[in-house]
């Protein structure tokens, strides 16, 4: 029996072995070869797409049928991707360029014991690329000889996608399994709508060399890591506040309140404030899933009437962070004019990699100054960057021009970038940062020879500058970057007179978003006192400011020494005018006056900090009329008002009653805020009687009695003591009977 079972053994081996010569040759024959190339391709596919495609299922052709070969993933030809893409829906993907990908050492990669250039460590810790071996495109492709790594991924085997070719390695000098990472930093890809990269699979490419599939090594190799690109929402308006009263929720309701992402770009309202309102805002930003963000910077800057409060608060997923503030490299820098906050570290990692999108929200607020210019809005611009690379970009600059009425942009190509070459170009536009608007030729005030350019280009080597002529000096406007040649970042100064300077570094993030912003805006009211006729405009009339309620109009200052100095000049100058003779109040006395006014005014508005209203009348704000009859009032809210005449002009009596004026838009320089069919007051030429621009007429009437002696006082005096005597004697004369 043992001789039978020996037999059949060793004829069992006999076949076999024949059998099995073929094979055995044939894997010989295979281990001589080498996968030249690897190609990768990059795909981006929408959301419903990438859901569909089974990345964990191995692919026809990707390994060897029916296994996973422990991970790693092999490769594909292009017949094969286009049946595959066919099955899901070819429409939908497409095949990208400029995003770089960089060769790796993978974390089990095995060393050979005689290469002492791969360090060991680097590779167990995923930091050890393949170097490259030159830094020409092509040499970057080509692995270096003997293989060495590297942990700088400027150094390593890597390249940009060219559209629809993707990027070629050298591979034949490669056994041994390696990751095909994709670079951020590196990438220059932009979505045709700002769109950055975001989730993915088959990323990294994990690959075995030599790849294999059943019909052998695969000498010339393609893969296809898969990515959707998204990119962030944002929006920004007033603060939805749900403590409010059913009036205050009412006018909340019409503003439309509350940062809503549909409403990006949509025009925001203007709300009605004024001086020391505090104007609540919010802004939301949605940053998609599986995002990978260098850069997550949001720059808020503010026009002249608003003071911005620095109290700044941020939650990222509902709950609430505390941004670093010191040192070079804070990441909140915060002015009276708005802040910067660019995320860094441990921050800037709460919005990459997860698997829902993750909401940013900013809550902070501003209060409405003296430097309010009556009916013209004010706003906060902002502006959110996002990227792949760091930038420098920032939002740009308001800036009132300078006395020729004039905004000058001068643009620079910098920064550490030495490899600007001639010919790069930027487009820009200017706009008005009260209103949000691009500047139109009929909003400026003409100049003759010269002719508006609504977009200018500037160019290196070439025209670098340009200046915007006939601006309103009453205006902020802002130079906004709309185009340029080389993908890159704009950093936005301001110098002085009306002078921005813009400097661009090269980056490949996408372009800004930049909501619209809600406004506020104030409004006043001029005012002329005159006689009763109108023939003559008076000087030293002092008025009271009141609200519908009665209250009395007082503000608080900054600096309460440097308004009292001058409203003790101002009534002294008008003092000394009353007192004067009427043949000597000439048009040089009343001009003193004036100047007395004119300084009171601005001592005012640079210190005024926030109005309020009070009962009584101790602290109250007083309005008083210049050489030519002129006063005014402004930084109110639009609404009703009255003004109560506290003394009138020397030789007038005195108001019997409150004078009622509305503050509208428009108010400041016309008839305004009155419905139709309702009389308004006469309104006259505020300079001079020729003045398109109208004031409120006030006016007095002339006391009758005679204020300066003589027969005619006299006259009255003697009449008053005979009515005095009269009453008395008859007084006596009703006791005496009683």
């Amino acid at each position: 029996m043992k001789h039978k079972i020996l037999s059949f053994l060793t004829a069992f081996a006999m076949v076999f072995g024949i059998i099995a010569a073929p094979f055995v040759n044939a894997n010989a024959a295979e281990t001589d070869k080498v996968t030249k190339t690897v190609t990768l391709h990059k795909l981006i596919m929408d959301k419903e797409t990438l859901a569909a495609w089974d990345s964990n299922a191995v692919e026809k052709g990707t390994a060897k049928d029916g296994e996973k070969n422990n991970g790693y993933n092999g490769s594909q030809n292009l017949d094969q991707l286009n049946t595959i893409l066919e099955s899901i829906n070819k429409k939908k993907v497409n095949e990208i360029k400029d995003v770089y990908f960089a060769l790796k050492f993978a974390s089990d990669f095995k060393i050979p014991k005689d290469n002492t250039t791969i360090i060991e460590k680097d590779v167990k810790d995923g930091k050890a690329y393949v170097k490259a071996k030159g830094t020409s495109v092509a040499d970057k492709l080509v692995p270096a000889t003997p293989l060495t790594s590297t942990t700088d991924v400027k150094e390593a085997v890597g390249g940009l996608t060219i559209e629809n070719a993707g990027v070629t390695f050298q591979t034949s000098e490669l056994k041994g399994k390696f990751e095909i990472d994709e670079i951020h930093s590196m990438s220059k890809y932009v979505g045709p709508n700002g769109e950055a990269i975001t989730d993915n699979k088959a990323v990294p490419v994990k690959i075995t060399l030599p790849l294999v599939n059943s019909d052998g090594v695969v000498e010339s190799a393609h893969v296809y890591p898969k990515n959707t690109q998204d990119k962030p929402q944002i929006d920004k308006n007033f603060l939805k506040n749900n403590e409010l009263t059913a009036a205050e929720q009412e006018a909340a309701d019409k503003l439309k309140v509350g940062a809503d992402y549909n409403n990006y770009q949509a025009k925001k309202a203007t709300a009605k404030a004024e001086i020391g309102k505090n104007v609540p805002y919010e802004v939301k930003t949605e940053i998609p899933a599986n995002s990978n963000l260098a850069e997550a910077h949001w720059d808020d800057i503010m026009t002249e009437g608003l003071t911005y409060n620095k109290d700044l608060k941020v939650t990222i997923g509902g709950k609430e962070i505390t941004p670093s503030k010191e040192g070079e490299n804070a990441e909140l820098v915060q002015t009276d004019k708005g802040f910067s906050l660019r995320l860094q570290g441990k921050n800037l990692a709460l919005l990459n990699g997860k698997d829902a999108p993750v909401t940013v929200e900013l809550k902070y607020s501003a209060t409405v100054n003296s430097k309010a210019i009556v009916d013209i809005p004010e706003s906060n611009d902002i502006t959110f960057h996002y990227g792949n690379t760091p930038s420098k970009g920032n939002t740009p600059k308001p800036t009132k021009p300078n006395e020729n009425g004039e905004v000058s942009v001068e643009k620079t190509w910098g920064g550490k970038d030495s490899d600007w070459v001639e010919g790069e170009y930027a487009k820009f536009k200017l706009v008005d940062a009260n209103t949000g608007e691009d500047v139109k030729a009929s909003d400026l005030d003409s100049v003759a020879g010269y002719t508006f350019e609504s977009e200018v280009t500037l160019e290196k080597g070439g025209k670098t500058s340009y200046t915007w002529k006939g601006l309103k000096k009453d205006k902020s406007y802002k130079v906004v970057e709309t185009e340029s040649k080389t993908l890159s970042d704009a950093e936005y100064t301001k110098a002085e007179n009306g002078k921005i300077e813009v400097t661009n570094h090269k980056s490949t993030n996408p372009k800004p978003l930049n909501p619209t912003e809600p406004k506020v805006v104030t409004g006043g009211k001029k005012f002329v006192k005159t006689n009763q006729e109108g023939t003559e405009r008076l000087a030293g009339a002092v008025f009271y400011v009141k609200n519908s309620e009665g209250k009395y109009l007082v503000a608080d200052k900054k600096d309460a020494n440097a308004v009292k100095t001058a409203k003790k000049a101002l009534d002294k100058a008008v003092e000394t005018y009353n007192n004067l003779d009427a043949d000597k109040q000439t048009d040089e006395e009343k001009a003193k006056v004036t100047t007395a006014q004119e300084a009171y005014n601005k001592a005012f508005i640079e210190n005024a900090t926030a109005y309020k209203w009070e009962a009584g009348n101790a602290n109250a704000i007083e309005l008083t009329s210049d050489g030519k009859g002129k006063f005014e009032i402004t930084g109110l809210e639009y609404g009703d008002y009255k003004l109560e005449e506290k003394t009138p002009p020397k030789g007038f009596a005195k108001l019997n009653g409150d004078i009622d004026f509305k503050v509208a838009k428009g108010s400041y320089v016309k008839v305004a805020g009155y419905k139709q069919g309702e009389k308004a007051p006469a309104h006259i030429g505020y300079d001079n009687d020729k003045d398109s621009i109208k004031g409120q007429q006030i006016e007095n009437k002339k006391v009758s009695i005679p204020q300066t002696g003589g027969i005619g006082s006299i006259i009255f005096v003697v009449a008053g003591l005979t009515i005095m005597g009269l009453a008395a004697y008859k007084m006596k004369a009703n006791k005496e009977q009683a």
